[in-house]
């Protein structure tokens, strides 16, 4: 009697990932309770707020400029449910976890040929913080990944069809989840464009040394398909679909100028670039450029020593990142001295295309780290980058394990091994959940906030619409304040503004003190304002809002 398909070993180990992504999930809900808010879940959650008040992809204010799918799914989600886009975004979409771990699963066993290799590499994946990170807060990176996931299965599964009927699913999967890519966000599907086309002509140089690789041919010709129709779809959704994508384009211009002025002290032509005072002379100029964009340089890794309460912990919470790099650059090397020596055969090519996908990944990464330090297209592009790394090398690490030789040993060491293996994994999970979480116990930059704080937005809303009010040191309550209002447009025109700071500037007159406040003040070394002369005009134990007595008749 044979087995029923839904109880073959092979699929069994999908329950680990699965398993795995929801107790993250629910670790993040009973420590938050949906009362968390970050710079990007704001951005992504205004942005549908605008789609749904306008009833467009592309409304007048508040859009989202690098794609629409995301902010229109919020919008379709609280259509269906009536529930809120903020309550959405904390509490129904990043279950989507489990999702990305059913497909990384999928994708992962097609890559390797394995039910326990795809578990491994998906469980590896769901413990990298950075990639936890971007999959359990609100952005679109939760969709973005699991498309790149699906295209990078789609074109693997696809690729063992020899006949175009076989294929023709594959392939019609591929190109819907390529334009969903692209309309969830251009700047990464962009990305993987290039990839795309850095891997078809490394390929190309790889059949030009080693003629013996014919097994690679159809698989070159496949990725020289699949970049011409990425790149039509591209341009097509920049130049007719989705216009404001435009934007982002422009800010491509100043990025020479700017990597220019700070390596090779040449000045900016940037029309951005201030005017220096007294400056006709170009050396001042590119001195100044350069000195003003030094400051970039370090903002990537200023926020190591800032957002976490030592550097220790920073290195102990990125333990596994570390690990995982040098791991990849040695499995790359070696795959590399493996293709060189004896080529690629036909059920190499799923590694091949992970081993050139990810020296192409790395080499965007090395050049984000120079646009990053230029400061031309902000200072964390690296970081944006790092998750599709992850993606891909480690079922590039997993796969070079898998075939090496190991030497027999005792089943009593095997046991010894697999007991170190569960503990390293139980610690690297414990990491991942800190710093992807940014919990208090290890964290500055707190994203919680309390119900009693909550309750003060509501009371502001009320009685101080169109007022200035200090929140807090940095953007902990604005963020909070933006996730507690409702969805209507003109809840939000009446709202009062908050601003943060380690300082209260001399024009705000109110001022918000909490007792979360309170405890940051101790961790940051910051100094609590001085509130003693002022009129307190709400109190609920909590949280104190203060107003400053007017120096004369005409300060309000």
């Amino acid at each position: 009697m044979t087995e029923p398909r839904y109880l073959h070993p092979e699929r069994r180990w999908v329950l680990l990932p699965l398993a795995f992504a929801a107790v993250m999930v629910a670790a993040v809900w009973l420590r938050y309770a949906g009362s968390w808010a970050e710079t990007d879940t704001v951005a992504l959650t205004t942005a549908a707020r605008a789609t749904g008040a306008e009833g467009t992809i592309n409304p007048s204010a508040g859009g989202y400029r690098h794609g629409f799918s995301y902010p229109s799914l919020i919008v379709f989600v609280a259509a269906a449910t009536g529930l809120s886009m903020a309550t959405i975004q904390v509490t129904v979409l990043p279950w989507l976890l489990l999702l990305t771990a059913g497909v990384a699963f999928i994708t992962f066993r097609a890559v390797l040929g394995s039910g326990r290799a795809g578990a491994i590499c998906a469980l590896l994946l769901l413990v990298q913080a950075d990639f936890l990170f971007v999959n359990l807060r609100g952005s679109h990176e939760k969709v973005t990944w699991t498309l790149v996931l699906m295209l990078v299965y789609t074109l693997v599964a696809s690729f063992r069809h020899h006949r175009f009927a076989g294929a023709a699913p594959l392939t019609i999967v591929f190109y819907l989840a390529g334009f969903g890519l692209i309309a969830t966000s251009a700047f990464f599907a962009s990305s993987l464009i290039a990839s795309f086309a850095l891997s078809f002509l490394g390929g190309l140089v790889v059949i030009r040394w080693f003629p013996r690789d014919r097994e690679l041919r159809p698989f070159l010709r496949r990725l020289g398909y699949v970049f011409a129709t990425m790149s039509v779809f591209s341009y097509l959704y920049v130049a007719y679909l989705f216009p404001p994508v435009r934007t982002s384009l422009g800010d491509l211009e100043g990025v020479a100028d700017r990597i220019a002025a700070l390596y090779l002290n040449v000045e900016s032509s940037t029309k951005s670039t201030p005017a220096q005072p007294g400056g006709g002379d170009s050396t001042g100029g590119a001195t100044a450029a350069t000195a003003t964009l030094t400051t970039a340089v370090a903002s990537p890794y200023k926020q190591v020593s800032a957002a976490w309460t030592n550097t220790t912990t920073y290195f102990a919470l990125t333990g596994f990142t570390w690990v995982l790099i040098a791991a990849a650059a040695i499995a790359w090397l070696v795959n590399l001295g493996r293709f060189f020596r004896r080529g690629v055969s036909h059920g190499e090519a799923p590694l091949f295309l992970v081993w050139a996908f990810a020296g192409v990944t790395g080499l965007q990464i090395a050049g984000a780290v120079v646009v990053d330090a230029s400061g031309a297209l902000g200072s964390n592009m690296q970081l944006r980058l790092f998750p599709p790394f992850v993606l891909l090398v480690i079922p590039l690490v997993v796969g070079t394990l898998q075939r090496l030789r190991w030497p027999g040993s005792r089943a009593g060491v095997r046991g010894v091994a697999a007991g170190a293996g569960v503990l390293c994994f139980a610690y690297f999970a414990g990491a991942a959940y800190l710093k992807a979480t940014s919990d208090p116990v290890v964290s500055n930059k707190w994203i919680g906030y309390s119900r009693s704080e909550a309750v003060v937005f509501g009371w502001a809303n009320a009685h101080l619409g169109g007022v200035t009010i200090w929140g807090e040191f940095d953007e902990r309550i604005t963020t909070a304040n933006v996730m507690v209002a409702d969805d209507r447009p003109e809840s939000a025109a009446n709202s009062p503004i908050w601003v943060s700071g380690s300082q209260v500037r001399s024009g705000t007159r109110y001022v918000m003190v909490s007792d979360v406040t309170t405890r940051r003040v101790l961790r940051l070394g910051e100094i609590m304002p001085d509130t003693g002369g002022d009129d307190r005009i709400y109190d609920n134990g909590k949280v104190q809002v203060t107003h400053r007595v007017p120096d004369s008749p005409y300060v309000p």
